[in-house]
């Protein structure tokens, strides 16, 4: 769907994050340019499905850009699989912005669809967890 974007204009999205921004395996090649003519803003992060990337790097940017998106319009964000970097990304801002714990915020997202974040990035969300909450 994140390259289809007669389908991301149907779904009204207004605002798109690419969690495997990259040419590379399991990565999806696209940018702002990509999204100019459908009126589409982009965030990237170029993540890798490993559990030695620091996708908590990318937390705060992409937590700014979901919940300034949300004020205004509709948010897809994705990566090739759509279960362990875009699952990641959702989870915190659902801990930074909607005042839910790990546990919650992951029970909401496995209620949806099947999630399974990688080790690594299971330990920088409990890591972001104990700042926000001390748990």
């Amino acid at each position: 769907v994140a390259q289809d974007k007669d389908e991301l204009t149907a779904m009204k999205i207004t605002h798109l994050v690419n969690c495997c921004e990259g040419n590379r395996y399991n990565q999806v090649n696209t940018n702002q340019e990509y999204y100019n003519d459908v009126n589409i803003k982009y965030h990237g992060i170029p993540a890798q499905d490993v559990a030695t990337y620091r996708i908590c790097d990318e937390f705060q940017s992409a937590v700014e850009f979901i919940d300034e998106a949300l004020k205004s319009g509709k948010v897809y964000v994705h990566c090739q699989m759509g279960v362990s970097r875009s699952a990641t990304i959702v989870i915190a801002y659902l801990m930074a912005k909607c005042g839910m714990d790990l546990m919650h915020a992951t029970r909401h997202c496995r209620h949806r669809r099947e999630i399974f974040p990688n080790s690594g990035f299971l330990k920088q969300l409990c890591d972001l967890n104990k700042n926000i909450y001390g748990e």
